[in-house]
């Protein structure tokens, strides 16, 4: 009986340790054209969903969507971004920290989001 009560609270704990976002900020650093940077991302991973807050330097949120992922971790999502301009936001496969890159559909911005 104690080892079927330690195994329950034992599978409890794991339920709640992964549901527990994984939380990490960006810095932004434009890699294609004169666009501005210094920009942060706010993000926060669950399984299935990463959430992004994108702030300017001047405290302002531009955006704020929730990014779906596969089981590899990977995704994408179109949003307006930067002026409102469409953009495309591309996670990479993995979890937890990593680059995050975003690009204006129709225009030369390009941005990679390095963790901090």
């Amino acid at each position: 009986m104690k080892l079927l009560l330690l195994t329950v609270a034992m599978l409890g704990a794991t339920a709640a340790f992964a549901q527990t976002p994984l939380e990490w900020t960006a810095a932004a650093k434009t890699t294609n054209g004169q666009c501005p940077e210094g920009s942060t991302v706010f993000a926060s991973e669950r399984p299935g969903a990463l959430h992004v807050r994108l702030i300017f330097p001047n405290g302002q949120r531009y955006a704020e969507l929730d990014v779906p992922l596969a089981a590899d971790g990977s995704g994408a999502a179109d949003f307006k971004g930067f002026n409102n301009k469409p953009t495309r936001i591309e996670v990479p496969a993995g979890k937890g920290k990593r680059a995050i890159k975003t690009a204006q559909i129709a225009d030369i911005c390009q941005w990679t989001w390095s963790p901090k």
